[in-house]
């Protein structure tokens, strides 16, 4: 899992340096990287942790280049997923060439990230944000977005 998160980190952040690349990579890098985080906090949050031994003693004695054994940093990753999955999706609001489609999409994915945190004040920021968006869109494709509930990843 953490290989799996480093590489796609390091596939984005190539993705983001290269211009001829589609707006699109970048988005759909991030949403996998964001799917990583919501994996690693479903299993090394603080409450199942302490629930059961996740891995062999193996996993966990072996030191990294950070100094840190691979499940000390999952959990580091776990403890950080707000912040990090808000400063995933943030930079790729940022781009200044953003369709409204992506910027819409991206204001949805980060009030479902901060609704499944159990953040609800924040999620409404996001999920406002997004409304706002799409009522001032005219793409037929778009006005679909609001019209049925989707589930989230489950988080219990």
């Amino acid at each position: 899992m953490l290989d799996l998160y480093h590489l796609n980190k390091r596939i984005l952040d190539a993705v983001v340096l290269d211009k001829d690349l589609s707006q699109e990579w970048s988005i759909q890098l991030s949403m996998s990287q964001l799917s990583n985080l919501y994996l690693i906090v479903h299993v090394f949050s603080s409450s199942r942790r302490d629930q059961e031994t996740i891995f062999r003693e193996e996993f966990n004695t072996i030191d990294s280049r950070h100094g840190q054994s691979k499940e000390q940093q999952l959990i580091k990753l776990a403890e950080d997923a707000a912040a990090n999955g808000r400063k995933l999706l943030e930079a790729r609001i940022s781009n200044p060439n953003l369709t409204s489609g992506n910027h819409l999409s991206l204001k949805l994915a980060l009030g479902d990230w901060f609704q499944w945190l159990k953040r609800p004040v924040a999620a409404k920021v996001y999920y406002r944000q997004a409304h706002q968006l799409w009522m001032a869109s005219s793409d037929p494709k778009l006005r679909t977005l609001f019209n049925a509930p989707v589930e989230l990843p489950n988080n219990d």
